[in-house]
């Protein structure tokens, strides 16, 4: 295998989408595109294949045609239009200037994501250790309603017939 070609799950994870995204991508494409970017190799005993795609195609790629949730639409400027500016002001001499101001944004932007997921972890933990608590006093309960349910009588009355007796 070469280096530049990669698994879809790889790919699927360096461009911000689904595995299920990729291969509805790939299917799209047409038949040149097919045969520059995507390598077919079968895999050993199981009789199938497995799909390469050269890492090119990831720059090539479209990768933010919608949001998928409200902290992505907040992002001032899609990467496609980065791109037009970034190959714009290559063409002038600060263009390394205006580069790294670019990567410092998207450097600032992913860093916020991390801190916003980073609380939804916190408060998930929190709320799987107050879950967990709560199953604790549950199963607590239900043993002791168990072993009252289950408690031999100790005291039985005499006019009741012995099992020998069963005629009384």
């Amino acid at each position: 295998m070469d280096n530049q070609y990669i698994e879809i799950e790889q790919f699927a994870t360096l461009a911000g989408l689904s595995v299920s995204t990729i291969r509805r991508k790939v299917k799209k494409l047409s038949e040149k595109d097919k045969t520059t970017f995507i390598r077919r190799v079968p895999v050993i005993g199981s009789g199938g294949e497995k799909i390469l795609i050269d890492k090119a195609w990831l720059g090539m790629m479209n990768k933010h045609d919608k949001a998928l949730n409200n902290d992505l639409n907040k992002h001032e400027q899609p990467l496609t239009e980065q791109k037009d500016t970034i190959q714009k002001q290559m063409k002038t001499p600060e263009h390394d200037i205006s580069i790294i101001e670019i990567l410092k944004g998207q450097i600032d932007f992913l860093t916020k994501q991390i801190d916003i997921k980073d609380g939804q972890i916190t408060d998930l933990s929190k709320g799987n250790i107050e879950l967990l608590e709560r199953l604790k006093e549950v199963n607590y309960t239900l043993g002791n309603a168990q072993k009252q349910l289950s408690a031999p009588q100790d005291e039985r009355p005499d006019d009741l017939p012995k099992w020998w007796q069963f005629w009384k």
